[in-house]
């Protein structure tokens, strides 16, 4: 009876372990409702507003659905008037991360990608575990009704606003780190035609592209990286500069 229960308890805790984690991860500090004048809140209606970052693809949560917790999901972006959002992709992430040195020897999105359940092909390939999260934001778009809109060119900005009648939230699909390449030039273009127009050279530690500011050596472009680059630039990507 007691090992029966013990499975069943772990059981479980693996089953909700995903939910947990993003609540503690994810916390939003809660408060009373802030009082705003009149003009203040005229002009921001007004405003084309742009948010350049968001790691929301990394959790298992709808953002269709209006949450408690986490950065951003459509519909709080698009009460608070955000016409513009960019959500970066996490592929890998060292235990123990800091803003002095990492190594690019461990990797804590591993094991979020098997307690989140997510296909088996991205436990450890982060090449597998981008194109899925660049999935799931495509599949987000096509189940929102026309509230979320994925920007892959300049010509898709055009018209891009926020009308009373119909909130719309324009998204753009970026990448945090070059490892997703893989040492593989042709992967940029594979990246390319999965939707990411921003690329950040890097995150938290070295790669094969270019140093990290957080990274062992923090060196600039490598070779293989002036490849790269060219290649974003025939395509007509963004390069990203953050953390490099």
């Amino acid at each position: 009876m007691v090992p029966a229960l013990i499975v069943l308890l772990v059981v479980v805790l693996v089953w909700f372990s995903p939910q947990i984690i993003d609540a503690l991860a994810n916390r939003s500090p809660r408060h009373a409702p802030r009082s705003v004048g009149h003009e203040a809140a005229a002009l921001h209606k007004r405003l084309w507003i742009a948010d350049l970052h968001a790691d929301a693809l990394l959790w298992n949560r709808n953002l269709n659905r209006r949450h408690r917790r986490g950065h951003v999901d459509v519909p709080r972006l698009a009460s608070g008037n955000v016409s513009f959002q960019v959500f970066t992709v996490v592929s890998k992430v060292p235990f123990g991360v800091n803003f002095e040195q990492n190594s690019d020897k461990s990797d804590m999105v591993t094991a979020l990608a098997m307690l989140q359940r997510w296909p088996v092909r991205t436990w450890f390939n982060v090449k597998e575990r981008a194109l899925y999260q660049a999935k799931k934001l495509h599949h987000f778009a096509d189940a929102s009704g026309g509230s979320l809109r994925i920007i892959k060119s300049v010509a898709d900005l055009d018209g891009v606003t926020i009308p009373k009648d119909q909130p719309r939230v324009a998204g753009l699909l970026g990448i945090e780190g070059t490892q997703v390449f893989q040492g593989e030039l042709a992967n940029v273009d594979v990246m390319f035609h999965a939707g990411f127009r921003l690329i950040g050279l890097t995150h938290f530690f070295d790669t094969d592209v270019a140093g990290s500011a957080h990274g062992v050596h923090k060196g600039g472009l490598t070779p293989f990286g002036h490849k790269v680059l060219q290649r974003m630039e025939a395509l007509g990507m963004v390069v990203d500069l953050a953390h490099a």
